[in-house]
């Protein structure tokens, strides 16, 4: 069953013949709303088995949700480990892993006294947010200027370092049956104050240091019949300093690379397991998966169909980017490749530059008045 906020109408005929039914509130942010929905499929269907909505935004209304109707599942009182990060962190410090200094400031004047603590620069989050929404670099005082401190925020040393994510699926016995370790050109918060470019590939062969920690991450969460996406920061010195858990599947299309990668169909696998199967899931990690973004204020030496011709049998997936996947970029291809040599050919290709006849690793920024329409 389906429940939302989008008019029954406006739903895509494949989601619609995946329903028995669908309700319609107007708001899920309505509690009593959602709740007499629930309650609807209750009566009409009998003891609901799941509910669960894969987006880090309503991880607690789920929880709600299975403490009303005592569905299986993560209920309220668990949620503080998973959404708030000052929980992470120190379930973190519990495991005896790296993190970043922080501390959760309720005041200008509280995160002042911090700051002279531990040292600009620093990075400014919401306690409980999603990706890079209201996240600052502050490398200087006034910088503070832009944190709404009515929410709490939480203050942290700014790690130097390059952006990995260690992603899977857990059973509902908690053993994990999907694993892969995805590394990233460069952190989402430095791609959004920088309207810069994004791109990012699975690995083919997982890092044992990545792989020992993030199962001693999974254990220390306890958690069940859930996806999860684990940052991290691997340090110059090869340290690894452990950012935060997501248990939701990653965002974007990674879900699709792990498919393309590997092979698989995570989506009928999770189908198979909430209905209460043990599935095996056979697969050997044939390909890197590659997602590169194109971003309309750039220009581009190759066209898109130029693009789409040279890559015929790699090329897996091309779109437009939906609004609120924008900050990834407007465009984006997803690739599947052998070797490392050709995803970093590929990369260049695809941002290659106009004004430079060598191919080039991040396009040229252009002035306002030379922004392009990106090609469809």
């Amino acid at each position: 069953m389906g429940l939302g906020d989008q008019v029954y109408d406006t739903l895509s005929p494949e989601l619609k013949e995946s329903m028995t039914e669908y309700y319609y509130v107007n708001s899920l942010h309505n509690y009593e709303e959602v709740l007499r929905a629930v309650g609807y499929f209750t009566h009409k269907y009998g003891k609901i088995g799941r509910i669960e909505s894969q987006n880090e935004f309503w991880l607690e209304l789920d929880a709600a949700l299975r403490k009303d109707f005592n569905v299986w599942g993560r209920k309220p009182e668990e949620m503080g480990l998973i959404k708030k990060k000052s929980e992470m962190k120190q379930r973190y410090m519990d495991l005896g892993l790296n993190v970043a200094k922080g501390r959760v400031v309720n005041s200008y004047a509280e995160a002042v006294a911090y700051i002279e603590e531990i040292g600009l620069p620093v990075c400014a989050k919401p306690d409980i947010g999603v990706g890079a929404v209201k996240t600052y670099k502050i490398q200087k005082i006034e910088d503070l200027q832009q944190v709404n401190f009515d929410f709490n925020y939480i203050i942290e040393e700014f790690i130097s370092g390059h952006l990995i994510s260690f992603d899977g699926f857990v059973d509902t016995d908690g053993q994990i049956v999907f694993y892969t370790v995805d590394d990233f050109s460069q952190p989402v918060l430095e791609v959004a104050n920088h309207r810069a470019h994004i791109w990012y590939y699975s690995h083919r062969e997982i890092p044992e240091e990545v792989r020992e920690v993030g199962f001693k991450i999974v254990e220390g969460f306890n958690l069940r019949e859930r996806f999860f996406h684990i940052e991290f920061f691997k340090c110059p010195d090869g340290k690894l300093v452990n950012l935060e858990i997501n248990c939701r599947p990653p965002g974007g299309y990674t879900m699709d690379m792990f498919n393309y990668a590997n092979n698989i169909d995570l989506y009928n696998y999770y189908a198979k397991v909430v209905c209460g199967k043990k599935p095996v899931l056979e697969y050997n990690r044939p390909y890197h998966a590659l997602y590169v973004s194109r971003k309309a204020h750039y220009k581009y030496k190759y066209s898109h169909e130029e693009i789409v011709n040279k890559y015929v049998g790699n090329l897996m997936m091309h779109t437009a980017l939906p609004l609120g996947l924008a900050l990834l970029g407007e465009y984006c291809y997803i690739f599947r490749f052998k070797t490392m040599e050709e995803v970093k050919s590929a990369v260049a290709t695809v941002w290659a530059s106009p004004f430079d006849e060598q191919k080039v690793s991040a396009p040229l920024p252009l002035q306002t008045s030379e922004v392009v329409e990106k090609s469809q």
